[in-house]
């Protein structure tokens, strides 16, 4: 009898042991044996970065300098005459730096090795650039200088291709809109004219595209690196009597084109 309940006492023992044990196993290895490839890797980023951006076209080039008094005059333009400036526009590096925040959506396999990644960002970024120009200005010799600074924002959406290593690639593409402003100089030798005080600013519809990578540093940080071009559509600047001139500055070009290189770093939730 005494054997008996000996007998059963340890039975009892490892049935309890084996299953206690049983379910520490699965708790400790959940991790361990769910493929790579099954976890989710969606989720909430932001990131910052700075660079460079040169702005290479402005459309048509429309900028005219409308007489509006006698004081035009007194400078060569009769009220009512409108002159366009022969010259170009010719653009300087400048500066970019910006700030997004957005969500990658669930992978999906495309290969064993390849992965495509959906997200959505919102951007928000500073441009600064310049530009001269030279030619026919007054009926004489002139140049201008002028300087452009901007704020634009975009919601973009995003596709990435996860290698199953430290580095993704990534295409994007963007619509939103860019605050413009500017201040320009405008100098004619011949004349003895010195313009200051063409100052004047829009608001105009933007899109862009991109293309980057992303290199992770561990599980929550990566550096990444992009090209970027931005095309804002419709500016329309408009100086009424600049300087005390009694001239009318427009600039009116059907685009601005602006190339921007960038390197951030970002913070993946």
């Amino acid at each position: 009898m005494k054997s008996k309940l000996i007998a059963g006492l340890i039975l009892m023992m490892a049935v309890s042991l084996t299953a206690h044990g049983g379910t520490e196993l699965t708790t400790d290895t959940k991790e361990m044996v769910t493929p790579p490839s099954l976890r989710s890797d969606a989720g909430f980023y932001v990131g910052v970065y700075g660079g460079a951006q040169f702005a290479t076209g402005y459309g048509n080039q429309r900028q005219t300098f409308t007489g509006t008094s006698a004081s035009a005059a007194a400078i060569g333009v009769p009220p009512g005459t409108t002159i366009v400036p022969s010259s170009s526009i010719s653009s300087g590096w400048g500066g970019a730096g910006g700030i997004k925040a957005g969500y990658n959506f669930e992978s999906f396999g495309l290969t064993d090795a390849l992965r495509l990644q959906p997200g959505v960002e919102a951007e928000a970024l500073y441009l600064g650039t310049t530009s001269t120009s030279s030619g026919s200005f007054l009926g004489a010799s002139g140049s201008s200088s002028t300087s452009y600074n901007s704020a634009a924002w975009f919601l973009n959406g995003i596709l990435r291709l996860k290698t199953g290593t430290l580095f993704t690639p990534y295409i994007g593409a963007g619509v939103g809109g860019e605050y413009l402003s500017l201040h320009s100089d405008a100098v004619v030798p011949a004349v003895g004219a010195h313009f200051t005080g063409i100052t004047g600013d829009d608001v105009d519809f933007a899109g862009q595209a991109f293309a980057g990578f992303d290199i992770a540093l561990n599980d929550h940080w990566s550096l990444f690196s992009e090209y970027k071009f931005i095309d804002a559509l419709g500016t329309d600047v408009k100086v009424s009597n600049f300087g005390g001139t009694g001239l009318d500055y427009r600039f009116k070009p059907d685009q601005i084109q602006q190339h921007l290189v960038v390197a951030g770093l970002k913070y993946t939730f």
